[in-house]
């Protein structure tokens, strides 16, 4: 009810861009407060860095994750349990992606979809939690469809060159806080987000609609960022930190390394064939 309140006061055009901002500081400041609480005492040999950034390739990240993570006040955690053998739908059989191949690649308009009609009916019956008006929710297929035109070129713009160019126009949409100097490195916490599973495959968090155009457009990376890792999961990237630690004047080579995992870890060896190749791995032995 807060967000649905504020969004419609970010589109008043007089306090539209304090609003904006007034939303991103309190997202801003959830973000690295909670990230910040989520590494406390953390006993692990492997650096979790809450910024990092990784390009991957869209096909690559599975279904939706189990368990209920938020995006925001998750990031950083550490997580045990069946949550990522306890998987949702891949993001092609997502609505939304049938609604995006309709559009996209059978040219069909956006009012002759199902989907467009059930919008505008909550949005004239009151019942629509993000649009309070019919503009607002056309301003936002607009958008959809100069994204996946950009797509289309290759150009995938991170959240950083989006609040530069303006395009960060709605509340909860990301964008810079007031204090840019001091806030805008937490202008990633809405990059398409990931939970990473006990084997390595990572999993969809947030940021479905960008992944779905990403996966239809044809992109072969993007960037994405990490929420929660399954502990199993960290585990082996302790197990590769103490392998570089343990031999100090050893060259830290990715086959050296993935040759002393297959000698640790045979079973999760045996299963990926990636190895070393996982970018939440590389950048330990490679930062």
């Amino acid at each position: 009810m807060l967000k649905q309140l504020v969004a419609q006061a970010g589109h008043n055009p007089i306090i539209r861009r304090q609003v904006r901002a007034c939303w991103n500081t309190y997202e801003h400041v959830k973000f690295v407060s909670h990230a910040r609480w989520n590494l406390w005492n953390q006993d692990y040999i492997a650096e979790i860095d809450p910024y990092w950034i990784f390009w991957v390739d869209p096909n690559s990240i599975g279904p939706a994750s189990g368990g209920s993570f938020d995006f925001i006040t998750d990031t950083g955690a550490i997580a045990g349990g069946s949550w990522d053998v306890e998987s949702g739908p891949h993001i092609e059989d997502h609505k939304l992606y049938r609604v995006f191949k309709k559009r996209f690649h059978d040219g069909i308009s956006w009012e002759e979809t199902n989907y467009y009609k059930r919008k505008v009916k909550k949005i004239r019956n009151g019942e629509s939690e993000r649009y309070f008006n019919l503009q607002a929710f056309e301003e936002r297929l607009e958008r959809y469809d100069e994204m996946y035109a950009q797509f289309e070129r290759g150009n995938y713009r991170l959240q950083e060159e989006l609040a530069k160019q303006g395009h960060t126009s709605l509340p909860g949409d990301g964008g810079r806080a007031f204090v840019p100097s001091r806030t805008n490195r937490s202008l990633m916490r809405h990059e398409i987000a990931v939970n990473i599973g006990r084997d390595g495959t990572m999993y969809y968090q947030d940021g479905r609609h960008r992944l779905a155009m990403a996966q239809l457009a044809g992109l072969t990376e993007i960037p994405v960022r990490v929420v929660v890792r399954h502990s199993q999961w960290q585990h082996i990237r302790d197990s590769v930190s103490h392998l570089i630690i343990e031999k100090p004047d050893m060259e830290a080579s990715q086959r050296t390394i993935q040759d002393r995992l297959c000698e640790k870890h045979p079973k999760w060896m045996d299963k990926n064939d990636c190895g070393m190749d996982h970018p939440d791995l590389r950048n330990i032995w490679d930062p």
